[in-house]
C-alpha cells in the first residue's frame, strides 16, 4: 500500500467533524449505486424480454422457414428436404400447411388460423410437444390442438367437440364451405396471447383432405444448431436450393417488433445512464470541496517535498475509491433485485399487451461488464480533474495565507 493511498483512505475515514464532505460522499456514493442499479436492472428485464419474446416465436415456429409455390409438388420438396439435411447447421426439416377457418362451438364462432403438422416431424423443429399442458401430443384423424386462451373463453377440455368451416376451394362456386367435426385431444400453452386465442392445429393429411389441397404444403421448417445466427445458416440455404424459393428467419418475420426493443433498450441506456453522469458530478463537486478543505495539507506535503503527480494520486485514490463503493453497492443492488424477481415474479403484467404475464430478467456478462467499465472510466475521469488542480497549487500561496 503506497503512502498516497495510505493518505486516501484517511481522508475518507475520518472525517467526523467535517460533515458537508461527509455528506457529499454519501451523496455521491448512493446517486452511483442508485444510477448503476437502475441501468443494471432496466438491461437485465430488457434481456429477458428480448430472450422471452424469441422463445414465445420459436415455440410456434421454427428458425428458419421455406415457403414453397402454389404448384410445388410433393416429389420436389422431397427433394428440396434431402438437399437441406446436408447444409450445415441444419438438424430437422418438417413440412406444414397454414390456412383458415371458421371456429364454431355453442352457437358461436370466429375465425382461426389452422396449422397442419406432422407430430413425429414438428416435435424436432418446434416446442409444441411441451406446450401441451392438457391431453397427449397426438393428432390422429379427428383430432385438434388448441390454445388455451381459446379453450377458456368456450368452456372447453380435452375430449369436446368442435366444429371447423373451411372456405370451398374455388372461390367463384356458390356451394358452402365443409364442415368437420373434430375432438380436442390437446390444449398448448404458447405464452403469447394471440396464438392461444386464433391458432389450431390438425394433422396435415387430414387438413389436405378437408381443403381439397392433395399434396400440398405451405412450406416447410427448419431447425437449427444455433437461432441466434439462423441467418448465416439461411444464406447457406438460399445459396444451396436448386430452386429459388422465399427463405426467411424468425428474426426477418419479426424485424419490426425486435428492431423496436433493440432501439428501446439503446434509449432506455442513454437516459439512466444520465444517473450516473449527475453521480459523477457528485464526485467532482466533492473533492473540490475537499481540495479546498486539505488546502494546509497540501502545502505542508508539497512544503516537505511531495511534486504534484504525490498530490493528483491522493485525490485521484480519494475519487475512485468513493466511486467504487458505489458501483460495487449499485451491482449489489441489481443483482439482488433481479434474483428476487426471477424466484418470486412479484410483478404481473397484462399477457395480452406485452405477450407474457411476468418480468422476465435475465443477467448478463456482458452488460454488467459494459456497465461497470464505462463507470470507471467516467469516474477516474471524474476524479482526475479536481485532482489535477489540486496538484498545480503553489505551496508558497498555501502556506502564506494560511
Amino acid at each position: 500500500m503506497t503512502l498516497q493511498f495510505e493518505i486516501a483512505l484517511r481522508y475518507l475515514f475520518s472525517r467526523r467533524k467535517e460533515v458537508f464532505l461527509l455528506l457529499s460522499s454519501i451523496i455521491s456514493v448512493t446517486g452511483i449505486a442508485i444510477g448503476a442499479a437502475a441501468l443494471l436492472i432496466t438491461l437485465s428485464v430488457m434481456n429477458g424480454f428480448h430472450t422471452d419474446l424469441k422463445n414465445k416465436f420459436l415455440s410456434t415456429s421454427s428458425a428458419v422457414t421455406i415457403l414453397f409455390p402454389q404448384m410445388f409438388s410433393g416429389v420436389e420438396r422431397e427433394a428440396v428436404s434431402a438437399q437441406l439435411m446436408t447444409i450445415k447447421g441444419v438438424t430437422a426439416v418438417a413440412p406444414y400447411l397454414l390456412n383458415q377457418a371458421v371456429f364454431t362451438k355453442r352457437s358461436r364462432s370466429q375465425g382461426v388460423a389452422v396449422k397442419g403438422v406432422d407430430t413425429k416431424l414438428q416435435k424436432n423443429v418446434s416446442t409444441l410437444e411441451k406446450q401441451i399442458t392438457k391431453g397427449n401430443y397426438s393428432l390422429k384423424k379427428d383430432d385438434i390442438f388448441i390454445g388455451s386462451e381459446l379453450a377458456s373463453s368456450y368452456g372447453l377440455d380435452t375430449g369436446d367437440s368442435v366444429f371447423l368451416t373451411v372456405p370451398p376451394r374455388d372461390v367463384s362456386s356458390f356451394s358452402g364451405g365443409r364442415v368437420k367435426e373434430l375432438k380436442i385431444s390437446g390444449v398448448f400453452t404458447s405464452g403469447m396471447w394471440e396464438y392461444d386465442m386464433n391458432l389450431v392445429y390438425i394433422d396435415i393429411d387430414v387438413m389436405r383432405d378437408l381443403y381439397g389441397m392433395p399434396d400440398e404444403a405451405t412450406g416447410m421448417e427448419i431447425a437449427v444448431e444455433n437461432s441466434d445466427r439462423a441467418g448465416e445458416t439461411a444464406s447457406r440455404i438460399r445459396e444451396a436450393l436448386p430452386v429459388r424459393l422465399w427463405v426467411r428467419t424468425w428474426k426477418e418475420t419479426n424485424r419490426t417488433l425486435f428492431a423496436a426493443l433493440e432501439l428501446e433498450k439503446k434509449t432506455m441506456f442513454i437516459i439512466l445512464s444520465l444517473i450516473v453522469m449527475v453521480a459523477i458530478f457528485n464526485i467532482i463537486s466533492s473533492l473540490l470541496l475537499q481540495t479546498i478543505e486539505k488546502v494546509r495539507d497540501i502545502g505542508v506535503l508539497k512544503a516537505l517535498g511531495a511534486d504534484s503527480c504525490f498530490i493528483v494520486k491522493i485525490f485521484v485514490y480519494q475519487g475512485i475509491l468513493s466511486g467504487a463503493a458505489g458501483l460495487a453497492l449499485g451491482n449489489l443492488i441489481a443483482v439482488t433485485a433481479c434474483l428476487l424477481l426471477k424466484k418470486y415474479e412479484f410483478i404481473q403484467i397484462p399477457a395480452s399487451v406485452y405477450y407474457m404475464n411476468k418480468l422476465p430478467v435475465i443477467m448478463t456478462f456482458s452488460d454488467f461488464a459494459l456497465v461497470n467499465s464505462i463507470s470507471i472510466v467516467l469516474i477516474f475521469l471524474a476524479s482526475y480533474i479536481p485532482s489535477r488542480l489540486a496538484g498545480r497549487l503553489s505551496p508558497a500561496v498555501i502556506l502564506r495565507y494560511e
